[in-house]
């Protein structure tokens, strides 16, 4: 039987033609696509993929020719379409975005982020054109990108304030009752939806059970790792324990690093596009007072030093 007889992917991905591929076992042979479940972990750390939005290779597959919702377990998947929808997918090095969230010429160099399984599925929905998970975008497509989503974002920010506000409730008691959970705010939404709880109104209920300092880094960093997952970065996965100043250098360098990835994202929420410019007005102020600062202070030394000296001989 010819392959292309069984795949289902001949019709739904017509761009990529069905046939064996040696990259990948079976090489000639059709498996069903739920049976897919190659490690993924080397791709999705390639392409700046949240492995908290996409677990395994056949979900992988499916976001990649937009069955995001889909259970797809009647589809049969030949091995070419299998290897270049999965592990074998490469981005370009230059934009991909696409008429109406292109704003460049295709000639611009993509940004480290990536799109995200919720962005993909939101332009999907939305304007009906499929990006693939993992796609690149330059700096002025991605921050369009974040506007033309904006509305959706907002939505889900006015629902989530008016959630802190109610009366008597804490934090612990909403994520029980509201189920204000990761999942809420991870995958569904797009970048730029960053929410912390307000301490002053979240803390201040004698019945709450949350008011330990270590429950309060958890909810932090839970809601942290939800804005890197909807900007398609990895989530922070480890928290320093010890003290930094005796801290090895490779130690120091990981979690600037990923203090730097964060700080980036960041910065791209209230000037989109442009995150770069704020950071770096930001560092020339702080290094204005450093500077100003160590002035004053070597003034102040070389006063006492003067006033103190009695022979100059």
């Amino acid at each position: 039987m010819n392959i292309m007889d069984v795949c289902s992917f001949s019709v739904l991905f017509e761009e990529i033609s069905c046939g064996q591929n040696n990259n990948i076992s079976p090489s000639s042979k059709c498996l069903p696509l739920q049976s897919c479940d190659s490690n993924i972990t080397a791709h999705l750390a390639s392409n700046h993929i949240a492995t908290t939005s996409i677990t395994s290779e056949h979900d992988l597959i499916k976001a990649r020719v937009g069955l995001f919702n889909d259970t797809a377990s009647d589809l049969i998947i030949c091995p070419n379409h299998r290897f270049l929808l999965g592990k074998g997918w490469r981005s370009s090095r230059l934009c991909m975005a696409r008429d109406p969230l292109q704003h460049c010429s295709k000639r611009h160099k993509v940004s480290s982020a990536t799109l995200s399984v919720s962005q993909s599925q939101q332009i999907w929905q939305k304007y009906g054109i499929l990006i693939p998970v993992g796609a690149g975008f330059c700096r002025q497509c991605r921050g369009r990108l974040t506007v033309k989503l904006q509305t959706d974002i907002c939505n889900v920010d006015n629902t989530l304030t008016q959630a802190i506000h109610e009366p008597t409730h804490s934090i612990c008691t909403m994520t029980k009752e509201k189920g204000l959970s990761q999942s809420t705010v991870d995958t569904d939404h797009s970048q730029g939806s960053l929410w912390m709880p307000n301490s002053q109104n979240s803390y201040t209920s004698t019945d709450t059970a949350c008011t330990d300092n270590t429950d309060f880094i958890s909810e932090k960093r839970k809601y942290l790792d939800s804005f890197l997952a909807s900007c398609g970065l990895s989530p922070v996965k480890k928290q320093m324990r010890g003290d930094w100043t005796t801290s090895s250098d490779r130690t120091r360098n990981d979690y600037l690093k990923k203090a730097k990835q964060i700080l980036q994202q960041v910065a791209e929420v209230p000037v989109p596009g442009q995150g770069d410019y704020l950071l770096n007005e930001i560092s020339c102020l702080n290094s204005s007072a450093t500077c100003s600062t160590t002035s004053e202070k070597m003034l102040e030394v070389l006063c006492t030093a003067y006033n103190q000296t009695t022979d100059w001989v």
